[in-house]
């Protein structure tokens, strides 16, 4: 699960109640969706050809990241 997905998981928890729903037996936690069909989808969005089933493409799965992860932090300098 990429940050981003856990983001939306955390959204939707927050939304349903957080943990006062859980303890109440109220939350359905959404079911967490695969970087595969995220970088297909956003390919899709995107106008990015990607097939439908199979291996997602190298190529697209490095614009994808690109596109989503975030830099790391510049390391300090002493």
């Amino acid at each position: 699960m990429t940050i981003a997905a856990l983001h939306r998981v955390l959204a939707e928890i927050d939304i349903q109640g957080g943990p006062a729903a859980a303890r109440a037996d109220r939350l359905r936690i959404p079911e967490p969706v695969s970087p595969a069909a995220e970088a297909r989808a956003w390919a899709a969005a995107t106008g990015i050809d990607c097939p439908a089933a199979g291996p997602v493409p190298h190529r697209v799965l490095e614009a994808w990241r690109t596109a989503h992860v975030p830099a790391p932090h510049p390391r300090r300098t002493r």
